[in-house]
């Protein structure tokens, strides 16, 4: 499993001492979540937008499909990260996560984490202390232009400041 964990080398000592009490936060599922809706009338919205009117382009599915199927680079990779990843459309997202993401633009990338304290560590991690971090947005996935090892040279930047303990783009679920 990916763990998100905060460094403490090069910090002021009293900054990596509240770092060492700080909660835990670790990945435990990724979400990419296309600006199209997942229904037949959905995609036939967006295929014609794309193909015929060249208006419609959804940056999360430039990195992860290709003209027909999702790229096997990006299958490979989702396989290797060690957290679950989902590929949805902004209409099958569950009421946690929609609840999480309604007032966020789309196409955008989504993480849900646990946090794990030092008085938490005996006690195995509940759903309700899950929270959802709106880690990459639209613009962002616009910039890597579909090459999935910008995307996860992003992604890898964007998770090591959630080590941060002051993250302030935490929802909880």
């Amino acid at each position: 499993m990916l763990a998100v964990v905060s460094s403490t080398s090069g910090r002021d000592p009293a900054v990596a001492a509240a770092a060492s009490v700080a909660p835990q936060r670790e990945l435990v599922e990724l979400f990419v979540i296309y600006d199209a809706d997942g229904t037949v009338a959905g995609e036939l919205v967006y295929l014609l937008g794309k193909w015929l009117l060249g208006r419609r382009q959804c940056a999360a599915c430039s990195i992860t499909h290709g003209p027909r199927r999702e790229k096997p680079e990006f299958t490979d990779w989702k396989l290797s990260l060690g957290v679950p990843v989902s590929n949805i459309h902004r209409d099958e997202m569950h009421i946690e996560l929609y609840n999480a993401t309604r007032s966020r633009a789309f196409p955008c990338v989504v993480g849900r984490v646990s946090q794990h304290g030092p008085a938490a560590a005996a006690d195995a991690p509940t759903a309700a202390e899950d929270q959802y971090v709106y880690i990459m947005d639209p613009h962002e996935l616009d910039l890597c232009d579909g090459d999935l090892a910008l995307f996860q040279a992003m992604l890898e930047r964007k998770l090591r400041h959630l080590s941060e303990p002051s993250a302030a783009n935490f929802r909880h679920s």
